[in-house]
């Protein structure tokens, strides 16, 4: 979202119109932008492109974290909501998921 951000706003920063021709200010939407209108796509890529990045170069990783925690012996949930010892309810393939539909009332009717 901050690459994003950044790009839009260097991208459509500097556009202007003509006095009343158009939806953007005479001087801009941020003047010191206004050099940059002629190569706003160019502008908006490269700097989205940065700031990306940046910030995966210089924020931790996520991963690393559960690696750690694998290493320090605490076990790790792959999937946090699904409860050790529960069976997972599949739906036959091709069917629609219908909620409170279990596979043993397959067999009932």
């Amino acid at each position: 979202m901050a690459a994003f951000g950044t790009g839009a706003l260097l991208a459509v920063g500097g556009s202007n119109s003509p006095e009343g021709e158009g939806p953007f200010p005479t001087d801009g939407l941020v003047p010191p932008l206004a050099p940059l209108s002629d190569y706003g796509w160019l502008v908006g890529l490269l700097s989205a492109m940065l700031v990306h990045w940046a910030l995966g170069r210089f924020l931790p990783d996520p991963g690393q974290r559960a690696a750690e925690e694998e290493a320090a012996g605490r076990p790790r949930l792959l999937n946090p909501r699904r409860v050790p010892g529960r069976r997972a309810v599949v739906p036959p393939r091709g069917a629609l998921f219908v909620p409170g539909f279990r596979t043993a009332d397959v067999g009932e009717q």
